[in-house]
């Protein structure tokens, strides 16, 4: 009767941990991704603004020449 309480309680022990566990790693797999790609659109925002900076700077030489 012991062993068998003892299985019942290892059996529920594993069903509630296996999910937890796979639930607490998909989370952080999923922060991982997400900060990741945060970053990755923050570095492309960054260089389209460094671009729009210097297309800008062109032009305003550009007018400065017409200008004299």
């Amino acid at each position: 009767m012991r062993t068998s309480i003892h299985n019942q309680t290892k059996q529920a022990a594993r069903f509630i941990l296996v999910p937890g566990l796979v639930l607490v790693f998909s989370i952080a797999l999923s922060h991982c991704f997400i900060s990741n790609s945060i970053s990755a659109v923050s570095d492309s925002l960054g260089s389209a603004s460094d671009s729009l900076g210097s297309v800008s700077t062109s032009l305003g030489s550009i007018s400065g020449s017409f200008a004299s």
